[in-house]
């Protein structure tokens, strides 16, 4: 993403370049429209389209929520967090 935003900033001018730090906060169907013909920067929602793409964005948090985590998988990484150790400084 941090590459996304270094394209856009490039791409607008330097007065607007702090504008990319609102890029992380739109959502799904929003956008930032500027440019000669846009007085002011302005943050619109598009309206969801009538035929819906097939790379929807996943419901991670309800899809994880709704499959049990075998206890043999928690297990291992539990294990896995507990060998990690921070580099000596």
């Amino acid at each position: 993403m941090a590459k996304d935003q270094s394209v856009v900033q490039h791409l607008m001018p330097e007065s607007m370049g702090g504008l990319t730090a609102i890029l992380p906060l739109l959502d799904v169907g929003e956008a930032l429209v500027l440019g000669d013909a846009v007085v002011l920067p302005t943050r619109i929602q598009f309206d969801p389209p009538q035929i819906k793409p097939d790379s929807a964005t996943r419901q991670f948090w309800t899809e994880w929520a709704a499959t049990e985590a075998p206890s043999a998988a928690v297990a291992l990484g539990v294990e896995a967090m507990r060998r990690q150790s921070r580099p000596s400084t």
